[in-house]
């Protein structure tokens, strides 16, 4: 543990350490598993450094050979013999320690991971699949200390320096080829850490991969296939890890002249094609302020002037970020992925309750510009276990622009999610047979 990581472990709340896991040693004596990765941590930063990125230009087979050299020596000097497969597991454990984040690693490594959420070093909870319920698992961190280093070194690789003003933070980094978003309070502005960390796969789904996974109907597909390659604008809405992301991530792809394109993030989760700018939220690493809130990126997007905006993340409490983008000349298309409810109606009230607050004086005249700006509206969910596409709509504004009706053009059927039978009234590229 570096002083740095030392001084941070400071004046936090003790809690209990999970009990020891012996190792054999001399006739009479026995040491514990985790005071033997101590040992050895310790003893490799004896002969290397005692920062996590020492070594920068060796490669990881390099590093693993220098930890193995060290390792059997302290083998030999606590006279403790283990089965090779054990010793490797020790071995994993000081490596990941040194260099990575610790028992956090094993986890990262699960594909089949989506989802890691604990609270403290004794709840921790993991998603198998998305839509899948939390699934509790044994304690995996030492102590308080430990959570707080690998938390801290996580938090510092994604741009954020952990400290004890900083009462929440929202960011991300890339872990083994995955987007990982990190959610997270933090003590003493939370009784302990509570962290919320979404894993993206290595490879971002398609439609196609969609229409596998039964998240969206074939005809669905096609539908929005057709929308993202249009010049319309769309809002896809659902709650926190209801496949937002993932959906735009998928659709970005169709989007026409990619260079053109600018999206903004909170956490840098969307795989973007080749040539998309993106502006994410930075956190300064040296006090608690934030350089560039979203409303910042935003702005900044804007002065790029981009033919197409993405907003991944956008919030109803957020009127400063939407305001510049419902007011803007020329008006890009806009793409929103919007943190809501799956309720049309409540929807409608939410970004109607949101662009008046962008300016009170002139609250109506907001709200047309929100619906004219996104005429669509994807809304998927999370419930029985499996994430969906629920319902596509359209706003259909009234002559006098004064107020806007909700269509559904696709509904829940007895084969998925089907067209309603409406036809939307922004032209699209889909033949007439397509809604028979």
């Amino acid at each position: 543990m570096s002083d740095e990581e030392k001084d941070e472990s400071a004046n936090l709340p003790d809690d209990a350490e999970q009990p020891p896991d012996w190792l054999p040693s001399l006739p009479g004596r026995v040491v514990s598993a985790a005071g033997m990765v101590e040992r050895i941590i310790s003893q490799f930063n004896e002969e290397h450094g005692n920062d996590s990125l020492l070594l920068p230009t060796t490669t990881d087979l390099e590093r693993r050979m220098l930890l193995r050299d060290v390792a059997e020596y302290v083998f030999a000097v606590e006279s403790v013999k283990l089965p090779l497969q054990e010793q490797a597991a020790l071995l994993q454990r000081a490596y990941s320690e040194i260099f990575g984040y610790g028992p956090l690693d094993a986890l990262f490594a699960d594909d089949a991971i989506t989802t890691i959420a604990f609270e403290g070093v004794k709840k921790i909870s993991v998603r198998y699949k998305p839509g899948d319920e939390l699934v509790k698992l044994d304690p995996i961190f030492e102590d308080v200390p430990q959570l707080r280093q690998m938390l801290g070194r996580l938090l510092r690789d994604a741009g954020v320096q952990l400290n004890n003003d900083l009462p929440a933070v929202e960011t991300g980094l890339m872990v083994n080829g995955r987007a990982v978003g990190i959610s997270a309070a933090l003590p003493p502005f939370a009784p302990e850490f509570q962290v919320d960390m979404r894993l993206h796969p290595v490879f971002p789904r398609s439609l196609n991969d969609l229409v596998h996974d039964s998240f969206v109907t074939e005809k669905a597909a096609q539908f929005l296939q057709a929308l993202a390659q249009s010049e319309h604008g769309f809002v896809i809405v659902g709650d926190t890890e209801s496949g937002k992301t993932t959906l735009l991530t998928a659709l970005a792809q169709a989007i026409a002249n990619p260079s053109q394109v600018a999206a903004v993030e909170r956490a840098g989760e969307l795989r973007l094609p080749t040539g998309m700018q993106r502006f994410t939220v930075k956190w300064s690493t040296n006090d608690k302020t934030i350089q560039g809130s979203f409303a910042y990126q935003v702005q900044q997007a804007l002065a790029a002037q981009p033919d197409c905006l993405l907003l991944d993340e956008l919030r109803a409490d957020e009127p400063d970020a939407i305001a510049p983008i419902l007011a803007a000349t020329p008006v890009p298309r806009q793409i929103w992925a919007f943190r809501g409810t799956a309720d049309a109606k409540r929807l409608k009230s939410a970004l109607a309750m949101l662009a008046r607050m962008t300016d009170p004086t002139n609250s109506e005249p907001r709200v047309i510009a929100l619906y004219e700006r996104l005429p669509f509206v994807i809304i998927v969910r999370r419930a029985k276990g499996r994430i969906e596409l629920r319902e596509i709509g359209e706003w259909r504004i009234s002559s006098d622009k004064t107020y806007a009706d909700y269509i559904d053009l696709f509904a829940p059927g007895w084969d998925g999610l089907v067209p309603t039978g409406k036809k939307p009234t922004h032209s699209l590229n889909l033949s007439d047979d397509f809604w028979k």
